[in-house]
C-alpha cells in the first residue's frame, strides 16, 4: 500500500527550470556607429580630393601626377641592369663625349661629367633620348613643357612670413574659384590708414600729371629713334642674308613694305615670347625680309642653348617660343620652309655629323611648329646645311652659327 502510493506520487511531481537570458550577452546596436563615421570620413576625404583637382591648376596638376609616377611615359623599353650601366638605354644608344661648346654646357648633374644621359629623378632635368623623341615627338614635347622648374601653388609674393605672403596661384590662378579657407587670408596686414593713403596717392597723382608730356616726348623721340635704327639693322641683316647673298645693287636691297612687314612680325613674336619661360631666345631672334618672304631666325644664346648638346631633342624654352611662333605664322597665310645649321665644330658619334643633326632639328622644329598649330601641308621643305653658310664666317664657332631658321614665303616665291 505504501509502495503504490510512492509511485503515484512521483510521477504527479511537476519540475519548472528558469533560464535567465538578460546577463548572458551585452546590448548590441553600436557597431553601425563605427562603420558610418568610416563611411563619413571616407566621403569627406573624397570630396577635398574632388575639390583640390578644381582649384589647382594644370602645372600643379602636372607636378602632383610626376611626383606619385615619376616614369618616362615614352620610355618603351625595359630597365636593364648588369654589366651595362643603368642609365644607358637597352635599344643600344651610344654615350657621347661631353660637348666643350660654349654656351652648350649646361648643368647637367653627374651625368655631364661622364658625357652619359642618364635617367633622373623627381625635381631634375630629365634627358631624352633622339630614338624616343622621333617615335613619338608631340608626347615627349607635352612632357618638356610640363617640366615647369619653378614653384606652382606657392605664394607669388614669397614664402612664408604675412609680409612675404600672398595669394597662392593654385587657388587664383586662370578660372578657378577662390579658396574660402585660404590660409593666405589670414597673414593679411592691418590696413593702413585711409587718410594717409589718399594723401600720397594725390601727390602720386600730381607728380605724374606733372611729368606726363615731358615723358610723352621723349617716348615718341626714342620710338622714332629706335624704328629709324632697327629699318637701318633690318636692312645690313637682309643683305647679309643668305637669300639675299649674290645679289647686287638695288635687287639685295628690300623694298620698304617688306621692312615694315618684317617688324611688325618681330615686335609681335617678342610680345608674344614676352611674360614666358622663352623670353631669353627674343635676344637670338631676328627678323628680316628675304627673298619671296619673311626670315625669322633663332639662335643659340652665350648661356642657354636651344637643343640638347649634340642631340636634335629641344629645350623647354624653344618649345615655348615656337609654340607661340607656330600661333602666329598660322594666322598668316604662305608656305614655309625650315633649314637647320650648325657651327664650323666637328661632331660626329659614330653614326651622326654635323650634316645628320642640322636636318634633324629642321625636322624637330617642325613638330614644335606644327603643335603650335601651323598646319603640316603648310611646311614645303627640311633642310639641313651644317656649317656650309655660317652667319659669323669670321667666327666658325661662334653660337649665333647654331640657329634654326623658318622662311615665310608671303610672295608665293
Amino acid at each position: 500500500m505504501s509502495e503504490d502510493s510512492s509511485v503515484h506520487q512521483t510521477k504527479n511531481e511537476i519540475i519548472i527550470v528558469r533560464r535567465r537570458h538578460d546577463g548572458d550577452h551585452e546590448a548590441h546596436g553600436g557597431a553601425w556607429k563605427i562603420a558610418y563615421a568610416d563611411f563619413m570620413t571616407a566621403m569627406m576625404a573624397f570630396f577635398l580630393v574632388m575639390w583640390l583637382i578644381n582649384a589647382a591648376n594644370e602645372e600643379t596638376k602636372a607636378a602632383v601626377a610626376s611626383y606619385f609616377n615619376p616614369i618616362k611615359l615614352t620610355d618603351n623599353n625595359p630597365s636593364e641592369k648588369g654589366l651595362q650601366e643603368q642609365g644607358n638605354s637597352s635599344s643600344g644608344e651610344m654615350s657621347s663625349p661631353r660637348s666643350t661648346v660654349p654656351g652648350e654646357e649646361g648643368s647637367m648633374g653627374e651625368a655631364s661629367d661622364k658625357g652619359e644621359q642618364e635617367t633622373t629623378t623627381v625635381g631634375e632635368k630629365t634627358e631624352y633620348s633622339e630614338a624616343d623623341y622621333f617615335k613619338d615627338p608631340y608626347a615627349v614635347l607635352a612632357e618638356i613643357v610640363q617640366e615647369t622648374g619653378t614653384k606652382t601653388n606657392v605664394s607669388d609674393a614669397g614664402e612664408g612670413g604675412a609680409a612675404n605672403s600672398g595669394p597662392a596661384s593654385g587657388a587664383t590662378g586662370g578660372e578657378a574659384y577662390r579658396d574660402p579657407f585660404d590660409p593666405d587670408f589670414w597673414s593679411k596686414q592691418v590696413e593702413a590708414d585711409k587718410q594717409a593713403i589718399a594723401e600720397s596717392e594725390i601727390a602720386l597723382r600730381e607728380q605724374i600729371e606733372a611729368d606726363a608730356k615731358a615723358e610723352e616726348e621723349r617716348l615718341a623721340a626714342e620710338q622714332a629713334e629706335r624704328e629709324q635704327r632697327e629699318r637701318q639693322q633690318m636692312e645690313q641683316q637682309a643683305q647679309a642674308s643668305p637669300d639675299n647673298q649674290g645679289k647686287e645693287g638695288d635687287a639685295a636691297k628690300p623694298s620698304p613694305e617688306a621692312l615694315r612687314e618684317a617688324g611688325a612680325l618681330k615686335r609681335e613674336i617678342e610680345n608674344a615670347l614676352d611674360g614666358i619661360s622663352a623670353a631669353q631666345l627674343a635676344d637670338g631672334l631676328t627678323v628680316v625680309p628675304a627673298d619671296g618672304g619673311v626670315l625669322v631666325s633663332l639662335t643659340d644664346q652665350l648661356d642657354s642653348g636651344m637643343f640638347q648638346v649634340g642631340s636634335a631633342v629641344p629645350e623647354r624654352s624653344l618649345v615655348l617660343a615656337l609654340e607661340k611662333i607656330g600661333e602666329i605664322l598660322a594666322r598668316r597665310k604662305g608656305d614655309i620652309d625650315i633649314r637647320g645649321y650648325t657651327d664650323a665644330r666637328p661632331f660626329t658619334n659614330g653614326t651622326d655629323d654635323n650634316w645628320r643633326l642640322s636636318m634633324e632639328r629642321a625636322h624637330s622644329a617642325y613638330f614644335m611648329l606644327v603643335r603650335g598649330g601651323v598646319p603640316e601641308d603648310r611646311i614645303v621643305e627640311l633642310s639641313g646645311f651644317a656649317d656650309r653658310k655660317l652667319k659669323d664666317a669670321d667666327n666658325p664657332f661662334s653660337e649665333v652659327n647654331r640657329r634654326i631658321e623658318i622662311l615665310l614665303k608671303t610672295s608665293g616665291g
